[in-house]
This record gives structure tokens, sequence and C-alpha cells, in this order.
């Protein structure tokens, strides 16, 4: 019973000790919190409060303010003057803006109404093409056709090259031929040839030194011209100094494209396999034993 009597006495002194210490400790730090205070009150002002401007210094300041107060409007009067003039631009726009609402309203029809002329345009094109397409075939076939009909009416003639001019003397050309054709070409005279014209080409007689105008013969039978182109690859005709050459009247159109042959004609002469030309313009070559026909020169 002592000994738990001795025990609560040291609980309660340790208790009453710790808190008087606690108020020890307050009573510290209210002490500290109240000299800080005072140290606080007691210190000099800043140097910013120290430098408080005096009267003087405030009439500067108030003169600066003044000043830019001054500036600060005439900027605004200027801002106010672009705002105007915006403002008039503006009310320009507003005014504007109905005929352009108009105007745009408008602009859906335009479209439709060019819509349907372009679409019209290109089916013109279209029939403006196919008739293009057609003529130009229809031309190339009656040219075709014109330059068979302009060949069958050469078909009785042959043409005559380098026969000297006046070579004929007082004669007439045609009496001329007639009679030294069958001389030339060694043709029999139980059959003699008739010829109803003869004229060298319609162009002013050469120079010296350039080649006679050659001479278009056309016989009054077919049969007849056929005898004289055969004499003439056969036999060769010299006149004076000059050889003479007989060839078949052609159109303007056939001896250009068989122009077009010339190289290969020149070296298939040259190889002995030049077999002439078929109607209208192909070329004929004989290579190993057969006779082959080329309508291009490639």
């Amino acid at each position: 019973m002592a000994a738990t009597k001795g025990d609560t006495t040291g609980e309660i002194f340790t208790w009453t000790r710790a808190l008087a210490m606690e108020k020890a400790s307050k009573k510290k730090l209210a002490s500290e919190k109240a000299s800080a205070t005072s140290q606080k009150q007691e210190d000099p002002l800043p140097p910013e409060a120290q430098r408080m401007p005096t009267s003087h210094s405030v009439e500067d300041i108030l003169s600066e303010l003044r000043s830019q107060r001054t500036e600060l409007n005439t900027k605004l009067d200027a801002n106010y003057s672009q705002l105007s003039a915006i403002g008039g631009k503006v009310t320009i726009l507003e005014n504007a803006l109905p005929d352009i609402n108009n105007k745009m309203s408008r602009c859906p029809a335009f479209m439709v109404e060019a819509e349907g002329r372009i679409l019209s345009m290109e089916n013109l094109l279209t029939d403006a093409m196919e008739t293009i397409a057609y003529a130009k075939k229809k031309i190339e076939h009656l040219e075709e056709k014109t330059e068979d009909l302009e060949n069958r009416g050469r078909r009785n003639n042959c043409v005559l090259f380098n026969l000297a001019e006046k070579e004929e003397g007082n004669m007439p050309l045609m009496r001329c031929l007639q009679d030294k054709l069958p001389e030339w070409l060694h043709l029999s005279t139980d059959r003699p040839i008739e010829l109803k014209r003869a004229h060298r080409a319609l162009r002013p007689p050469p120079a010296a030194r350039q080649p006679p105008r050659p001479i278009t013969i056309r016989f009054l039978r077919f049969t007849d011209k056929e005898r004289v182109l055969q004499a003439a690859k056969n036999n060769t005709i010299t006149v004076g100094n000059a050889k003479l050459t007989l060839h078949q009247d052609l159109s303007a159109g056939i001896r250009r494209k068989r122009r077009e042959f010339d190289e290969v004609k020149k070296y298939s002469i040259d190889r002995g396999i030049f077999r002439g030309f078929k109607y209208p313009n192909e070329l004929r070559i004989l290579h190993q034993g057969a006779l082959r026909h080329f309508k291009t020169p490639e």
C-alpha cells in the first residue's frame, strides 16, 4: 500500500513539472514575439521611404504627368481619326453589301446558264468533229478518185526526155516523132504508130547548157504506146550525143510518191534487182528469184 502511494506521488510530481515547463515555454515565446515587434517599430525607415519626394519633386511629377496626358490625348485623337476613317469605309461596304448580295444571289442562275451553254457547245463540238472526220475521209477519197481519173486520162501518154531543142528542125514536132520513133526503137513498119499530140513542157526554152524541156506524146491507141515503151526498155535511143529516155506520163501526186523510193531505187539498180513500179507506186524488186512489192521505202 505504501509502495503504491509513493508511485502516485511520483507521477503527480512529474505531471506538475511538465506543466510548469510548458507554461515557461509559452511565456518565453510571447516575450520573444513582443521583443521582435518592438524592435521592428524602432527600426529606421527603409531607403525607399527615406527618398520620399519633397514639394519641388511633386511639382515635377505633376508636370510630367500633365505632359504624358497631353501626349496620350494626341494619340487618342489620332486613333479616333483613324477609327472614323475606318468607320467611313465600313459604311461604304455596308452600303455596297445589298448590291453584292443581289449579284451573288444571281450567280447560281448565271452558273446554270453557263453550264447549259457549255454543254450545248460540247455537243456542237462533237457534231463538228464527226462532220470534219467524215469530210476529211470524203476529201481523201475524192483526191484518190481525182488522181485516178487524171492518170486514166494519161494512159495513152508517154514523156520523152533529153531530146535537144529544135532537133525537129522546120518539121512539126508531132510529125517528126511519128516518123523517127519507129526508126529509133527499131519498130516494124507493118503497124505504123499514130500520134494525136506532141508538145514540149509549157515553160520558156532553157538557157545554154541546161537540159532540154521534156516532150509529152499522146498516142492515138493505147497499144501503140505500150509497144513504144516496151521497145524503149529493150533499146537504147541515142540522138547525136544525147541519150533519150521514155517513161509513162503520170500525175504529180504519183511522181512525188515514187520519188520517195529514189535511194532504194538507186541501190537496187546498182545491184541489178530493180524491176520498176507497179501502178500506182509499188516498188518491184527481184529478191532470191521472187518478185517482191514494196508500198513504202521502209
